[in-house]
């Protein structure tokens, strides 16, 4: 986002820009060239007026994904702004807020994942706890024979095999004692 500031100062000659995105508090200033004195007070004034020219010497570019305004791009360039150059900073905003709510969309997905992820994670391991409390040997296996779980009571029992060692193998590597034709069955 600096590289995109720097480039709007420079194509407005040495503007002062901002990028101001809208949170549940209002405007807040996420990135801005060093010296903009620009207040989220005078941007929200803009954003309220539209096109008007409140004087102030500060152009203000919504950013729009949608019909989701999500802040805003101020300039506080030194000369009054041509038709091509406002139509520049409003091509910026334009091409900026889809990337910015994409980045935000992407944000919340992340945290949603890692929340639920540790919900799943608690999970397993209450399961895993009860199953090792059972007073009876216990294991689970996938289509493949191969051994998911293997609860403590099958460590202390006849065979005395760990659960490291059991889990991942076929049940065929483990359970000698049954025939393999009685397994698969």
């Amino acid at each position: 986002m600096p590289g995109i500031l720097a480039a709007v100062a420079s194509e407005l000659d040495g503007a002062k820009a901002s990028l101001w995105l809208r949170g549940l508090d209002g405007l807040r200033r996420a990135w801005g060239v060093a010296g903009d004195e620009t207040t989220s007070a005078a941007v929200d004034h803009h954003l309220r007026i539209g096109d008007a020219d409140p004087g102030d010497g500060v152009v203000v570019a919504r950013l729009l994904a949608g019909r989701q305004e999500l802040g805003a791009i101020s300039a506080r360039p030194g000369r009054t702004l041509s038709g091509e150059d406002q139509l520049f900073l409003s091509a910026v905003a334009d091409m900026l807020a889809p990337a910015l709510r994409d980045a935000e969309y992407a944000h919340r997905l992340e945290s949603e994942v890692s929340a639920r992820t540790r919900e799943i994670e608690a999970q397993r391991r209450f399961t895993e706890k009860i199953i090792d409390s059972l007073p009876v040997g216990l294991y689970v296996i996938d289509r493949a024979y191969r051994i998911q779980a293997w609860n403590r009571k099958r460590e202390t029992g006849i065979q005395g095999v760990s659960r490291e060692e059991a889990i991942g193998r076929t049940i065929f590597d483990i359970l000698h004692r049954q025939p393999a034709e009685l397994l698969r069955s």
